[in-house]
């Protein structure tokens, strides 16, 4: 399985764990593809391309010769382009993608769990016509902040609905056959804008005829952001004192903005 993210993180707060990470997934996976953005630190990309020799393949978004009008769809876009130009380098069939940060987060806290994922995805995607989302268990969902559950929880239920199954959109980690991700740049950039990517995935998924499943998988999803600002909050010696300091201080105050709930 070859594992896709995109990784922003302008401040570098993750610059500490970059290697560690990079060293569990490459134990794990084929290959890691990450794609920053013009404004992710210099430090995190120098320390990313420093890891090429171990199977990190870094890119960055080509401003100049968009995909699409979205910044955030576009960088995604890009990412996939690349993604499907190296696994067909390496001859792989399965590609999972899942945000960087959360990656990170799940290689420092939680190895195990980011392993026994990596194995359910080999095992579960097939070559052709599949698409898994891996959805968060209930704990990990609700240990989001209430703002972000709150926007989540009504496009999820929307999903769930629809497709008669559990499906976690929000969960960012999703496992697809090489197929399903060259319909999906083929035509994600012909639909209208949604406030992020993946929402169309499943259902270009859907259109092309590719099986669709839902599997939970614990801890690895977990809330990225405590990681994120443990300097301002403090940082705890386990993930959950980590979270359990963010939530009683710049948690209790986060908020929507109002074209981000318009969006969803």
């Amino acid at each position: 399985v070859l594992l896709s993210s995109t990784l922003h993180d302008p401040r570098g707060v993750f610059l500490d764990s970059i290697q560690h990470a990079g060293r569990v997934v490459l134990e794990n996976y084929r290959g890691w593809v990450v794609n920053v953005t013009t404004t992710t630190d210099t430090r995190v990309k120098d320390a990313l391309r420093a890891l090429a020799p171990e199977g990190v393949y870094m890119t960055e978004t080509d401003t100049q010769h968009p995909i699409v009008s979205d910044k955030v769809e576009n960088d995604h876009l890009y990412l996939l382009e690349q993604t499907a130009a190296i696994a067909k380098e390496l001859g792989v069939s399965k590609i999972q993608y899942t945000d960087g940060d959360r990656v990170i987060t799940a290689a420092e806290h939680y190895p195990d769990d980011l392993r026994k994922l990596a194995r359910n995805v080999s095992a579960s995607l097939k070559e052709q016509g599949t698409y898994i989302n891996f959805r968060r268990s209930i704990e990990d969902y609700a240990s989001h902040h209430p703002p972000l559950m709150q926007t989540e929880f009504e496009f999820n239920c929307l999903y769930t609905e629809a497709f008669g199954m559990p499906i976690d959109i929000g969960s960012t980690c999703h496992g697809i056959s090489f197929d399903v991700l060259q319909e999906i740049l083929k035509e994600s950039p012909e639909m209208e804008q949604v406030s992020f990517p993946h929402p169309k995935w499943l259902l270009i998924a859907k259109e092309m005829g590719a099986s669709i499943a839902s599997q939970e998988t614990k801890n690895v999803l977990t809330f990225e952001t405590p990681d994120q600002f443990k300097e301002q909050t403090g940082e705890g010696t386990t993930y959950d004192e980590t979270q359990a300091r963010y939530m009683n201080t710049l948690g209790r105050d986060s908020t929507v903005a109002p074209k981000e709930w318009a969006l969803r």
